[in-house]
């Protein structure tokens, strides 16, 4: 996709809702690095995608006025399941509270809101929809 600018950090307020912070821009993680996802790996999160909250965890994003990273702290971090025929590119970047829950063994791909549609960084990879 071609944006104007990369899509907004979400995050989840416990009680199932999900919303944009319009002040971070979503990152991605790659190994241990939070990282700006480039504007032409973003898709639009797939049919039969799902989103996570990812409890005591606070995304990172990147500030957009002054450029840095800095954590979310208005909820918990949030993250896309991609569906079968899928791969995504990064992780959801967040840093994790002491007492944070150990998360079940999910890929959890980094997501984000832009004009009203959800985003994934992630590429079809088998066209066969069986």
């Amino acid at each position: 996709m071609n944006f104007k600018h990369s899509p907004y950090i979400l995050y989840s307020d416990s009680k199932g809702n999900i919303f944009e912070d319009t002040s971070l821009y979503t990152t991605g993680r790659s190994g241990w690095d939070a990282l700006p996802i480039p504007e032409d790996e973003w898709i639009e999160l797939p049919d039969g995608g799902s989103l996570y909250e990812l409890p005591g965890r606070r995304g990172i994003g990147i500030d957009v006025k002054t450029g840095e990273m800095r954590l979310c702290e208005k909820g918990w971090a949030v993250a896309a399941f991609i569906p079968p025929a899928h791969t995504g590119f990064y992780l959801a970047a967040y840093e994790s509270e002491k007492d944070a829950p150990v998360l079940p063994l999910f890929c959890y791909t980094a997501v984000g809101w832009h004009d009203n549609k959800f985003y994934v960084p992630a590429v079809r990879i088998e066209q066969d929809i069986r």
